[in-house]
């Protein structure tokens, strides 16, 4: 969290209150974190565990019940920003500040242990959910198949293919679903978009080019389209 030129004695009392707004400033950003939840680290899609430099959220790191108490002191670090918010304001360097400032640092500290913690405590977890999720989802795997096939020989043709399965998914779900098969069979092809106003729609990573290959896609298309929505002119 500190660099070099922030933990030198500061010059003057203006440079001390200048490096405690700034520490002030970071705390609040690491903070203002939304809290991952056990159900998003274990999705494999939207919430992937991200490096630190990457990280948009308080990852969940499953630690047992009595050494997790990441909500405590994420709640904890958060009460005291008001408090400090007035103080900074006042320029009241007094007992209040000093011992506002202590349990904003302890709360920050734990609450970093969660965002530099890169071990992989749910990697087995997530195998089994990740499985579980391709398993509930073959009937959409087996359509999109026949959807991204006919366009998908090459790199670039494959990004193209799954840019035209989007598509016709979105449109399909715009239309209320087609052949008996409601809006949300076909949503559940899409990622998840939280957070992340005016991206575009993308289908989920099991879908995609390296975890979706051509050669899986002929097996599925070889073996039929009974029980699938309708593959071709699906807007007339």
């Amino acid at each position: 969290m500190y660099s070099e030129d922030q933990t030198d004695p500061p010059r003057d009392e203006a440079h001390f209150w200048q490096m405690m707004k700034d520490n002030f400033e970071e705390a609040k950003f690491i903070l203002s974190l939304p809290l991952q939840t056990r159900e998003e680290a274990l999705s494999g899609d939207e919430h992937e565990v991200h490096e630190p430099a990457s990280c948009l959220f308080i990852p969940y790191r499953a630690s047992s019940e009595g050494n997790d108490q990441r909500e405590y002191f994420y709640d904890l670090g958060n009460a005291q920003i008001p408090r400090l918010e007035r103080l900074f304001r006042e320029r009241q360097l007094n007992l209040d500040f000093v011992q506002a400032w202590g349990v904003l640092m302890c709360a920050l500290g734990h609450t970093l242990n969660f965002v530099m913690d890169g071990s992989k405590l749910l990697e087995t977890e997530r195998a089994a959910a990740a499985s579980a999720r391709k398993r509930s989802l073959i009937d959409q795997r087996r359509w999109l198949a026949h959807i991204l096939l006919p366009h998908a020989d090459g790199h670039a043709k494959r990004d193209r293919a799954e840019e035209f399965a989007v598509e016709q998914i979105e449109r399909l779900i715009e239309q209320k679903g087609v052949g008996g098969f409601p809006p949300e069979w076909f949503a559940a092809l899409l990622a998840d978009k939280r957070n992340k106003a005016g991206k575009k729609s993308h289908l989920k990573t099991s879908f995609q080019q390296r975890k979706f290959s051509v050669k899986e896609m002929k097996k599925l298309v070889q073996a039929g389209a009974d029980g699938l929505p309708p593959t071709q002119n699906l807007f007339t």
